[in-house]
Formats: C-alpha cells, structure tokens, sequence
C-alpha cells in the first residue's frame, strides 16, 4: 500500500467503516454468484408452488410429482439447447389451454 493509502485507510478506521480492496475479477465473480443464488431461488419458488398446488389439489405422490418434474427438466434442456423459447411454450399453452402467462408475449 502507498502511504496515501495507508493514510485513507486510517482515517476509515476511525470513522469505523471498514475498507476492503478486491479486483475488478473479484467483484464480477461475487456479483455472479449472487446472481446464481437469486435465479436459483427463484427457480425453487417457480417449481414448489406448482408441485405442491398438484399434490394438494390431485393428490399426486412422489412417482407421479417426480414424473413432472422430470418433464419439466426436460423442458428446460430443450430450452437451453434452442429447441424452443419461452415464447414457444407461453403460445403453446395458451393455444392448447386457454391459459395465459407471462406478460406482452406476441
């Protein structure tokens, strides 16, 4: 540390903020990782609220919630693959259903 430095981080001290030093690498790398943290979450809370409407409302069991889930992975990996968008599966589902999700899909 140069003495500016040092001196800067005296005075934080003393004011008791604390200072830390990390890279711009450092940053990023925190930064993806609350962001990992944040869609897996919500990928938790996007998954247990259907599964546990089916098995309170149909009755479902394990073999049966596993099977759903299973086919929404599958899903998933047609979507991470560019088989199909999520616009794809928004129109399908209102096409076949009736049911409407998401926002200002066309």
């Amino acid at each position: 540390m140069t003495r500016a430095e040092v001196r800067r981080a005296e005075r934080e001290k003393k004011r008791g903020e604390a200072v830390y030093h990390i890279s711009t690498a450092e940053l990023e790398k925190i930064k993806m990782d609350v962001t990992q943290d944040a869609v897996n979450k919500a990928i938790d809370i996007a998954l247990a609220l259907p599964i546990l409407a089916i098995r309170d409302e149909f009755k479902f069991g394990e073999v049966r919630l596993q099977r759903v889930l299973d086919r929404v992975a599958d899903l998933k990996d047609s979507m991470k693959r560019g088989y199909v968008s999520l616009d794809d599966l928004l129109d399908t589902l209102e096409e076949e259903t009736g049911i409407r999700l998401g926002g200002n899909h066309d």
